[in-house]
């Protein structure tokens, strides 16, 4: 810093004689000359006090505000832009051109350009999370997007009045909980269907049966059993906790999260421990159904299908109890009489002809002037969509399929 120099808030350690900056104390001082705020009878030719136009000024003297009409080469004011700064010579706000400062913003241009990939990959890391004891496996972006949803559906219940819904609300699927599951399948529209999710490996090689919890890829089942969770957690006032408990009492086996054979692989077994949870109605027989004779075994006949079947004997006893009670369908023939029926947030199960297997694919009807239409996780543009299709319109081009079998989301009572 040229001697005597001084910017904002600088301390200088020698000042030259008879001149004084922003708050000082000059031991000695000329006389004539005086500190911030006196009056000066006789000032020495250039030494100017706070506001002063000097016309010459001492080289390298500058003092905060003054007009400077000569500035000394290099010592700029508050806010200047300097080409070549003296060394140790700075002002508060200056922007110096010769200086660290472009390899400074490639430093950080070089950071971000790490952070941004690690970011990404982390959000996108399946993560282990326990509460109260219950475990279970997400990603940061499927937790979020689910607390998104759930904030939503709870603004719509709010929105109502939180008296209930009405009878005529009940029939047009509005609020209710079939209602809040249509508006849930809405918001996750455009999510890729990747089958398999539940049979991932979490950690490396390593495989073991955990609760897992996924929103940005889904198949058919999943995606409206996690529509239902996330309205009836909505419907609950719940949290991420409440709709990660609700997914477990429906996915497996009396809630019970310990092996493979735990899991609920049969559509109509998860359908008929809905129906004891009083979850859901199966309506296909008050619909008009016909008794169905289609034994239920594909798992058990394939097993080379199932690598993680670790207890096949526990499959095929849940494969007896199934065929023990009866089953009813709607067979496609009969499917006029039942259409106005259906209602907005009723699940669609698509009875298939295949050997050994009880539904091929599952969907969320969507009643829209009369006509019903489908919402789905769909393996033709694999994503979930809402289908231009009519319900007759998409079993009409499924020679596999024989009918289908309706349930009904029920209200919460709890």
């Amino acid at each position: 810093m040229p001697e005597g120099c001084g910017g904002f808030g600088h301390i200088l350690r020698e000042t030259p004689e008879g001149c004084g900056s922003f708050g000082r104390f000059v031991r000695e001082k000329p006389e004539g000359c005086g500190d911030f705020g006196r009056i000066v009878r006789e000032k020495p030719e250039g030494c100017g006090g706070f506001g002063h136009i000097v016309r010459e000024m001492p080289e390298g003297c500058g003092g905060f505000g003054r007009i400077v009409r000569e500035k000394p080469e290099g010592c700029g004011d508050f806010g200047r832009i300097v080409r070549e700064k003296p060394e140790g010579c700075g002002s508060f706000g200056r922007i110096v051109r010769e200086k660290s400062y472009i390899s400074g913003m490639k430093r950080w241009l070089t950071i971000l350009l790490i952070m941004v990939p690690v970011f990404t990959w982390c959000r996108g890391q399946s993560v282990r999370s326990q509460e109260e004891g219950r475990f279970w496996v997400t990603t940061q972006e499927d937790s979020l997007l689910a607390e998104r949803i759930l904030t939503d559906l709870r603004a719509t219940i709010e929105k109502s009045g939180n008296a209930g819904p009405s009878e005529e609300a009940l029939s047009e699927g509005i609020i209710s909980v079939a209602g809040l599951m249509v508006q849930a399948g809405k918001e996750l529209l455009g999510q890729p269907y990747v089958a398999g999710t539940l049979d991932e490996k979490t950690d490396g090689n390593e495989w073991k049966e955990e609760l897992r919890i996924y929103l940005t890829r889904t198949d058919c089942i999943i995606f409206v059993e996690t529509c239902l969770a996330l309205a009836r957690t909505a419907a609950k006032g719940g949290d991420f906790q409440m709709f990660a408990d609700e997914l477990r009492q429906s996915r497996y086996r009396s809630g019970n999260v310990g092996a493979y054979a735990d899991r609920l692989h049969y559509t109509t077994e998860w359908a008929r421990q809905g129906e004891s949870r009083g979850v859901l109605k199966d309506v296909t027989r008050d619909l008009g159904g016909a008794p169905l004779d289609h034994p239920i075994n594909y798992m058990s006949a394939h097993p080379g299908s199932y690598p993680l079947m670790d207890d096949p004997a526990a499959i095929r006893a849940a494969e007896d109890r199934l065929n023990a009670q009866p089953r009813y369908y709607i067979p496609k023939n009969r499917l006029g009489e039942a259409l106005k029926d259906i209602r907005t947030g009723d699940i669609i199960c698509l009875v298939t002809s295949v050997e050994g297997l009880d539904i091929s694919h599952v969907m969320m009807a969507v009643v829209e002037n009369g006509a019903v239409r489908l919402l789905h996780a769909s393996t033709g543009p694999m994503k979930v969509v809402m289908d231009g299709r009519t319900l007759p319109e998409y079993l009409a081009g499924r020679g596999s399929v024989i009918g289908i079998q309706v349930l009904r989301p029920l209200e919460v009572t709890e």
